[in-house]
Order: structure tokens, then C-alpha cells, then sequence
């Protein structure tokens, strides 16, 4: 059965996030537990950037998701504000349920860094720094610097990232990010 899971997000760094390092490294499925214990495993994701839609249409696609049958998720930066506070503020407006909600600590950017390891980030033709080995503290605006001082803009530090997708540990990220690991943890990631 190749079962639908409905990812709603913030932005486009999310879905390539999603694309290059989940759904291309084979870390389908992601698992979700039902209310009775048992797994329904999803092995094709349909994404939506809900900043793009108005709180109709994502209600619409609520019903649709319902009637379907299969179910979602909500990713979003937590953006360094208190857990409860940036939950309620992304669930109230757009209807979503809160435990379907998952936050990235503290932006997706991160993510994006935390499975690579230091001998990576050193050699000379990345030498990507940033303080400490966690990158739940990375800022979109330290994510701006680290991409100033390679000589790259953000969208193309992404895209260098994600082209050496190959040399990104999920053994390394879940000891440099929590949330990340919450999530991989969670949903039962392979990869």
C-alpha cells in the first residue's frame, strides 16, 4: 500500500530538506502511531507550504486529507520562542492539531548542518563554522554569515549541501540536534 502523508511547511527550504534528505536517501517510510497502537507507514509525501495558503484552503485540504483517509504533519521553525507559545501561534490561525505539529530548534538551516561533521565543514573547499557542534542555536542570520564566508548566498549553500547529501551522517545530526533527532526517532526514519 503506498499510503499519502501531507506535510505542511513553512518554506521551500523545508520541502528540499524533506526531497533531498529523506525522501532521496531512502529514509521512507515515516511511520505514524494510531490511537490503537498499531503503525500506518507513508512512503509518498504531497507538500504544501502553508504560509502561501489562506486558512480556507488549508481547511479544505484538512477535510480532503480526512476524507481521504491518510494523515499530516506540520513542520515549522521554532524561530528561539518558547515551545507552547510558537506552537499556538502556527495551530490556532490555520486550524492545525497541535500534535501533529513539529518544531525544528531553532530553524531548518539546522538542520540542514548538523549531519555533517567536522572533518567535512573543514576541508578546504567548504570550511563551514559556526560555534559549538549543536545547531538547534543557528540563526537565519549566522546560517547568512556561514554562506558569506564560503563565498556562496543561502539558496546556494543549500543547494552545495544538498548536492553532497552522500556525506550526511543521521548518526551524526541526531547528536547535534535535538529536534532532528526527536523527529528521526519519532517517525521511525531508516536512513
Amino acid at each position: 500500500m503506498n499510503t499519502i502523508l501531507h506535510v505542511f511547511v513553512e518554506g521551500i527550504y523545508d520541502i528540499k530538506f524533506f526531497k533531498d534528505f529523506i525522501e532521496k536517501s531512502d529514509c521512507l517510510p515515516i511511520s505514524i502511531k494510531q490511537p490503537d497502537g498499531s503503525s500506518i507507514d507513508y512512503n509518498e509525501i504531497v507538500y504544501y507550504k502553508y504560509r502561501d495558503l489562506s486558512k480556507n484552503e488549508i481547511v479544505e485540504a484538512l477535510k480532503t486529507i480526512k476524507e481521504q483517509n491518510t494523515d499530516y504533519i506540520v513542520i515549522t521553525d521554532k524561530d528561539f520562542k518558547d515551545k507552547q507559545q510558537r506552537k499556538n501561534e502556527v495551530v490556532k490561525p490555520y486550524s492545525f492539531d497541535v500534535n501533529k505539529t513539529w518544531l525544528v530548534s531553532n530553524v531548518i538551516e539546522g538542520w540542514y548542518l548538523a549531519g555533517f561533521n567536522d572533518s567535512f565543514c573543514n576541508r578546504g573547499d567548504v570550511r563551514i563554522k559556526y560555534k559549538g557542534s549543536n545547531t538547534e542555536k543557528i540563526s537565519k542570520p549566522e546560517f547568512k554569515r556561514i554562506a558569506r564566508k564560503i563565498r556562496k548566498t543561502e539558496v546556494q549553500l543549500i543547494n552545495f549541501l544538498s548536492i553532497r547529501k552522500s556525506e550526511f551522517s543521521f548518526e551524526e545530526a541526531k547528536k547535534r540536534n535535538q529536534s532532528l533527532a526527536k523527529f528521526y526517532n519519532h517517525f521511525g526514519l531508516k536512513c
